[in-house]
């Protein structure tokens, strides 16, 4: 008989080996590591209502490295995935409001960094824009569409036997 089928093998060397080849298996996983962290807060504003769509920016100063994220509709926003360490400078813009940043923030490795921002209003008036637009027809006589005109030397120029339409068209481009 064949020395290396399971019919040689005992039951114990069976169960050995089901066992060795089941904690390689679940060793693999244990591997897997994290190498960023997040950054994550609340924007609101001095009624400490949460401001949607502000925009959120961070940049790791050492590498210039720059997230972005806007707020949700409670104010919250996430920015996953950022390198560790610091410093970093999170810097917060909304219309109507003065910026913020925050410097000096550090990261660690598999955490999240809660940052949040408290923001006032601008004293400043925003002002009004106004957009405007003119309607031009599709087919006008001003708009005629591609075109490309051959005179007599230019056909004659072209390099063809039977000087057939396909030829032509071929070299208009």
């Amino acid at each position: 008989m064949d020395p290396f089928t399971f019919r040689n093998l005992s039951t114990a060397r069976v169960g050995r080996a089901f066992l060795l080849f089941a904690l390689l298996l679940s060793g693999l996983t244990t591997f897997a590591q994290v190498t960023t962290s997040t950054i994550s807060g609340k924007v609101t504003d001095q009624a400490g209502e949460g401001l949607v769509g502000a925009t959120v920016v961070a940049v790791h100063v050492p590498s210039g490295t720059r997230y972005g994220a806007s707020t949700s509709a409670s104010g919250r926003y996430l920015l996953p995935a950022v390198r560790v360490g610091g410093p970093s400078t999170i810097s917060v813009t909304y219309t109507g409001f003065e910026p913020q940043d925050r410097k000096a923030i550090f990261t660690s490795l598999g955490t999240a960094s809660n940052v949040d921002f408290s923001i006032k209003e601008a004293g400043n008036a925003i002002d009004e824009i106004v957009v405007t637009a003119g309607r031009s027809d599709l087919f006008s006589d001003e708009r005629t569409g591609a075109a490309t005109s051959f005179n007599q030397q230019t056909i004659n120029a072209i390099p063809t036997i039977g000087r057939t339409i396909n030829d032509i068209t071929k070299y208009n481009a």
